[in-house]
């Protein structure tokens, strides 16, 4: 076997090597399910603490931190009346709705190796009548052997992306994000959108992928070059 067939049989070995950092590690990320009819909303919890919609909210489990909240998945903008359109996708999730009380929350495990460094990434936005003033306020925290929290407070109707880091120490991470809103505010509703996990890569993996170019590019000239002298 020559040098050019060898190196094409082991890239892809290589490839494999590298482990896969884009995978979805969270199921229903964007909130698309389920899908309801276009600008409209519908409560996953209500009030009174029902919970129907809330078992086709693949994923996700939903439940009150505190009090009696409300848990809304809100598809485009009904009635433009709420003033955001979803980050992603065509459905963004709302806390507090209608005058509802804060301490909705909303959690899911996923899967992570011990010592891999993950970024959390999410929007938070404010939406509702009027203009600024209010304040709703989201506290994001994963839960791995230890705890990594995040706290965001929006008082204008627009989205914030947000982003943090964290380390895993244990096979199994909860994430969960909770309105710990001050307040329940009857013109302005929490929102969260935009929700996803991924794999910080290695210095290791970026070293696996530098080796495969290497690899690649020496063969090919010692490929020609071997062209050459046979054609001389």
């Amino acid at each position: 076997m020559n040098k050019m067939t060898l190196a094409k049989a082991l890239i892809p070995s290589l490839l494999l090597a590298v482990p896969s950092v884009n995978a979805a590690l969270l199921t229903n990320e964007g909130f698309e399910t389920p899908v309801l009819t276009s600008n409209t909303s519908s409560d996953l919890r209500d009030i009174n603490g029902n919970t129907a919609l809330a078992s086709s909210f693949t994923g996700w489990t939903v439940e009150a931190a505190t009090g009696t909240p409300t848990i809304s998945l809100v598809n485009g903008d009904p009635g433009s009346l709420l003033g955001l359109t979803p980050v992603e996708g065509s459905q963004y999730l709302s806390f507090n709705g209608a005058g509802g009380q804060a301490g909705g929350k909303i959690w899911q495990s996923f899967t992570t190796s011990i010592g891999q460094e993950y970024t959390v990434s999410y929007s938070v936005g404010r939406s509702g009548l009027g203009g600024g003033g209010d304040t709703v306020s989201l506290e994001a925290k994963v839960n791995n052997a230890g705890n990594t929290t995040q706290n965001t407070s929006k008082s204008e109707l627009s989205w914030t992306s947000q982003s943090f880091t964290f380390t895993a120490s244990a096979t199994s991470t909860i994430l969960s994000f909770v309105d710990v809103s001050t307040a329940a505010l009857a013109n302005y509703d929490l929102a969260l959108d935009g929700v996803s996990i991924s794999a910080v890569p290695e210095p290791s993996s970026y070293a696996a992928m530098f080796g495969i170019g290497l690899v690649g590019v020496a063969s090919v000239r010692r490929f020609r070059m071997n062209q050459g002298v046979v054609r001389a």
